[in-house]
């Protein structure tokens, strides 16, 4: 599953994540990646990675979004990324993170 609000750098993300083989799903809005999420792990099929845009529009940011996404599945690999490397929310103190 992947989250970004920019068009462009979803087709990248789905063109470099299908080429190996893997099945792709994309939202705008993480409130659309949890629901989904919950969705398919309930169908059975869950997904095996999320990776989500840190600022994107709606209620739900993308912190809260895993937070919600872990409570389900806390093995869930989640990786969250941003064009900005000053953000505080790179920092949380129960999560891995990297700067690059």
């Amino acid at each position: 599953m992947v989250l970004n609000d920019d068009k462009m750098v979803s087709e990248i993300a789905g063109h470099i994540l299908t080429h190996p083989g893997h099945k792709t799903s994309f939202a705008t809005a993480p409130e659309e990646v949890v629901k989904r999420f919950r969705e398919t792990r309930e169908s059975g099929n869950p997904f095996d990675l999320v990776i989500l845009d840190l600022t994107t529009a709606g209620s739900m940011n993308s912190k809260q979004a895993v937070v919600e996404i872990r409570q389900a599945d806390p093995s869930i690999r989640a990786l969250v990324a941003s064009g900005f490397s000053n953000d505080p929310d790179f920092r949380w103190s129960r999560y891995q993170a990297v700067q690059c």
